[in-house]
């Protein structure tokens, strides 16, 4: 049995937005999970992960909070614990539920390896087709950061030689906690461009079937459940295929608003609009890695569909693909790629973030990153990124306002910078010292002046090792978030809606304090 004590402390200005300081914005939040397994030697085996905690939030809004209306309830990570956008960094109710409770045997079918795990269970494949996100940057825990999705189901593998076939499925909603908050809900799919410059909506978070996300903006069904194949093929000693084609499946969809439905009705759940839309989608891609001796290759192509029923929504502009070559040496290391991701796509992956924008879409260009150990307690890490939209124009549907609509265009560039330098002080504390920079060059188009937004952090951090099994960090954070007066980038809007009447502007800074205390016994 383990059991993982986690207490986090979090300074950051409130839901409000009015900054009060550090005394009175303090969230303190608090986990326990304790992981039990059987070891029997023969027959099935199992394991369970009971956690209790005030980590998840809430789905439910709360009524008359920012200035009369309905806001959703403050969260943790409201991405991660909740499909509406939320609040971040407020504490939640204390819940109790079960992480993965499964059951897992290895057997023979037909001459043929056959291993199988059944119950409440989580999967990964690849961050452009199925891996879960880490929306989680100033918190640290390896359930919350595995990349896998729980659902509740089964995992079916079958060894041919040195491939496997993993067929895995099960039902993604409903996976309750004791206050009814659904774990990691998952959307997917997209229709039209997910941010059009111009629009009240800045590029922030995760897509997600939150509704009124901004004009002509309709992204993401509710999975219910889903069903997916994954063949890995090794290449000889040095290289290895994955394949994959997952089905998903909503019991209720959306309109063109991106409202859902009521699955019995097909028309919106308290709110008035059309029928539903959508209410299917498709992931399908590969993954190629090869080794060149010193040199390693990875490339992937996946790719989003919508459907409502047997109908396809989208069926273009909705692609990705990506190439990396990497060298690794004992003394430095660097990698050089080039990524390309079209408007429409949206697989329930994690393929990381330019500033505050997770899972970006619509652009393509090169990246680039360095690490260099300028002593054996000193490290240094960089990364430069490079990006223009694609300037895809795209044809909507005549269920979502037909027209075609664009989003980024090929001249409109976002660059990204990053600097780390670690420091091991000694065996028990280390430092460590780093920033980001995005600077973002929107160019002027009919009904929109552009312009050059900019964001901007500082960390400082400090880690403590108490024990091999206990460790203490703490980590300040200073931001800088400049719109320079671009329509869309304002910092106290939200779907175009002020959530403050004391705030103005369209530049925030600010800093967070945070701390964490991670017990394994």
């Amino acid at each position: 049995m383990v059991a993982r004590l986690v207490l986090w402390a979090i300074f950051s200005p409130p839901a409000t937005y009015v900054p009060r300081g550090l005394t009175q914005d303090m969230s303190i939040f608090h986990e326990v999970g304790i992981r039990v397994s059987g070891n029997n030697e023969t027959g099935p085996k199992w394991h369970a992960t009971l956690v209790t905690g005030n980590m998840l939030g809430s789905e439910n809004f709360i009524a008359g909070g920012g200035g009369g209306g309905s806001t959703p309830a403050r969260q943790p990570f409201p991405s991660q614990a909740s499909t509406n956008p939320g609040w971040p960094f407020g504490e939640g109710p204390t819940s109790v539920y079960f992480q993965d409770f499964a059951v897992n045997f290895d057997t023979s079918l037909i001459g043929q390896g056959f291993s199988a795990e059944l119950g409440r269970t989580g999967y990964s494949i690849d961050p452009y087709i199925f891996q879960r996100p880490d929306v989680t940057p100033y918190f640290q825990n390896d359930r919350w950061d595995n990349g896998k999705w729980m659902f509740d189901g089964g995992i079916v593998g079958f060894h041919f030689g040195g491939a496997k076939l993993d067929a895995f499925g099960g039902r993604q909603s409903n996976r309750l906690t004791s206050n009814g908050v659904d774990l990691w809900p998952m959307a997917v799919g997209a229709v039209g461009p997910n941010f059009i410059p111009g629009t009240t909506i800045r590029p922030v978070g995760l897509p997600n079937n939150a509704p009124a996300l901004g004009p002509l903006r309709t992204v993401a069904i509710p999975v219910d459940q889903h069903l997916g194949l994954n063949l890995g093929v090794p290449l000889g000693q040095n290289g290895k295929l994955d394949l994959a084609y997952i089905w998903f499946e909503s019991n209720s969809g959306v309109d063109s608003t991106g409202h859902v439905v009521n699955p019995e009705t097909f028309i919106p759940i308290a709110v008035s609009g059309g029928p539903r839309t959508a209410n299917r989608a498709t992931v399908f891609g590969g993954d190629l890695k090869w080794n060149f001796g010193s040199i390693v290759f990875d490339g992937g192509y996946s790719q989003s569909n919508v459907m409502n029923g047997k109908k396809n929504v989208t069926s273009r502009d909705n692609y990705a693909w990506h190439a990396q070559a990497a060298i690794d040496s004992s003394r430095w290391g660097a990698q050089v790629g080039y990524r390309d991701i079209q408007p429409q796509f949206n697989a329930p992956g994690d393929w990381g973030r330019i500033g505050i924008w997770w899972n970006p879409t619509d652009i393509r260009g090169p990246e680039v990153s360095a690490h260099f150990n300028l002593s054996d307690k000193m490290k240094l890490h960089g990364s430069g990124e490079w990006y223009t939209g694609t300037g895809r124009s795209v044809t909507l549907p005549a269920s979502y306002g037909g027209g075609t609509v664009v989003g980024l265009n090929t001249n409109d560039r976002i660059n990204r910078y990053t600097a780390d330098l670690g420091y091991r002080i000694n065996d028990a504390w280390n430092a460590s010292i780093g920033a980001e920079w995005v600077n973002w060059q929107l160019h002027s188009r009919a009904g929109f002046a552009g312009g050059k937004p900019t964001e901007t952090w500082y960390n400082l951090g400090l880690g403590y090792n108490l024990s091999d099994m206990a460790k203490l960090s703490f980590l300040w954070q200073w931001s800088d978030y400049n719109g320079k007066g671009v329509a869309g980038f304002n910092p106290f809007y939200i779907l175009g809606t002020p959530v403050s009447t004391t705030t103005s502007g369209d530049r925030a800074t600010g800093s967070l304090l945070t701390t964490q205390l991670t017990v394994r016994f």
